[in-house]
């Protein structure tokens, strides 16, 4: 489901996909994980045609270009299909890591979820 108390995926891949991808991408499905999750805060399932966010970003407190970010780089895996040589797996190759550093925002998309994640963690576990 992409609606989320705050933030609707459906709208955030919308306007990552003409902002970043010239509206190249097709739209995968898309929906918030099951659970608050802090290690992993996206996941690309090429064999589903899916991107799952963390619920844990569906907060007041998560600037929406942090939100942003996490979209833009599960993007980049469909741009960037994993890749195989000589029996490993490469899913962060040098061109997707080129492309993930052109997003505007990603020094500071990087230090905010450095800085936040265990902070998002605590007020997950009080509620």
């Amino acid at each position: 489901m992409p609606d989320g108390d705050i933030y609707d995926l459906d709208e955030v891949f919308e306007d990552v996909n003409i902002k970043y991808f010239s509206n190249s991408i097709r739209r995968p499905n898309l929906s918030w994980s099951m659970r608050k999750t802090f290690r992993v805060l996206g996941h690309h399932d090429a064999t589903q045609n899916k991107i799952v966010i963390s619920r844990s970003l569906d907060t007041p407190e998560t600037p929406r270009f942090i939100v942003e970010y996490v979209m833009f780089h599960e993007m980049l895996h469909i741009k960037h299909p994993t890749i195989t040589i000589n029996g490993r797996r490469y899913n962060h190759t040098s061109a997707f890591r080129f492309d993930e550093e052109r997003f505007p925002f990603y020094r500071a998309a990087e230090k905010w979820i450095e800085n936040n994640v265990l902070r998002l963690r605590r007020a997950a576990k009080k509620k």
